[in-house]
């Protein structure tokens, strides 16, 4: 079952922002990095692939919506719990 694996993975490619350093990386630049290229943007579509991770359903497009606004609501609460005086 590919769920467990995506559950483990996607938390830790997202956290150490594997896609963003390896766009910004030397290699990606290069014109002979095409597959390199299209592999990333592979892990990226995968990576925020809308799916439900446990139970392996789709997500409708308001779940999705919904998950978003979530996150960043989880961030502004950081940031005013931890920069309150600078905001």
């Amino acid at each position: 079952n590919q769920l467990p694996t995506r559950r483990y993975f996607r938390p830790l490619l997202t956290d150490k922002h594997v896609v963003v350093r390896c766009r910004a990386s030397a290699v990606a630049g290069k014109p002979e990095a095409r597959l390199f290229n299209q592999l990333l943007d592979m892990l990226s579509f995968y990576e925020w692939f809308e799916i439900d991770e446990t139970k392996g359903e789709s997500l409708s497009f308001h779940q999705v919506t919904q998950r978003h606004y979530e996150t960043w609501e989880h961030f502004q609460r950081v940031c005013f719990k931890h920069h309150k005086e600078t905001l």
